[in-house]
């Protein structure tokens, strides 16, 4: 497996920890600011849009990419600090449709600028 397709040339395991040791430390940050609501969405925010990231890896050299991710990192940015989230306890399952959906859509978005670049 090339880095084209394995950035930082990480097992999928490890890519897999890593993940999921950003997306708990964001939620602990949360938790220690006495705000878990935004830390469960912050985290699965992170999760959401690293994951489309590495899924979307192959078009990182070109000049849309960069911005593109950053805007959609702001937007969650924003959304996850001016919405007033209220804490309820549901299971975690409960977020991996939208966390699907958004990743498919991030990816979709992505896939429609690399066609058009062309």
């Amino acid at each position: 497996m090339s880095v084209e397709d394995n950035p930082g040339g990480l097992s999928p395991k490890a890519w897999g920890a890593l993940l999921g040791f950003g997306s708990l430390v964001l939620f602990f940050l949360f938790v220690a600011l006495d705000d878990p609501a935004r830390g469960v969405l912050s985290a699965f925010s992170f999760f959401a849009i690293a994951m489309s990231v590495l899924v979307t890896w192959k078009s990182r050299n070109y000049g849309w990419y960069a911005p593109l991710i950053a805007g959609i990192s702001l937007v969650h940015v924003i959304a996850i600090w001016l919405i007033p989230w209220q804490w309820r306890s549901v299971p975690a399952l409960m977020f991996l449709p939208v966390i699907i959906v958004e990743i498919w859509l991030i990816a979709l978005a992505v896939s429609a600028l690399d066609k058009g670049r062309g």
